[in-house]
């Protein structure tokens, strides 16, 4: 354990051997480590570095996508859309029964 007077020869031989640096951003670091006003620790919160684990968050996006596309792309109800082919045309069997009943109004 250092004693106060080691700590005092501790210090002064530190500040002799720095003398020759000056630090001129010492407000700035200082503002930024310990913010004092409100928007100073609103830009403190808001410059947190996070980090995102991508493997869990990859997994989850491939899911969603899988998902939303079963869902987009699934038969709605049951109903059967076949291709027939009439007069030599080949059509979709919903779109011709609209086509059939519209000209038949």
């Amino acid at each position: 354990m250092i004693d106060n007077k080691q700590q005092k020869e501790l210090k002064r031989q530190l500040d002799s051997e720095l003398s020759h640096f000056s630090f001129t951003k010492q407000g700035g670091v200082l503002s930024k480590t310990h913010p004092k006003t409100w928007s100073e620790k609103v830009n403190n919160w808001w410059n947190k570095e996070i980090t995102i684990p991508l493997l869990p968050v990859g997994a989850i996006t491939v899911l969603l996508l899988l998902t939303a596309g079963m869902i987009l792309f699934s038969n709605d109800g049951g109903q059967q859309v076949e291709l027939i082919e009439r007069g030599g045309n080949i059509y979709w069997s919903d779109m011709y029964e609209r086509k059939v009943g519209a000209n038949e109004s």
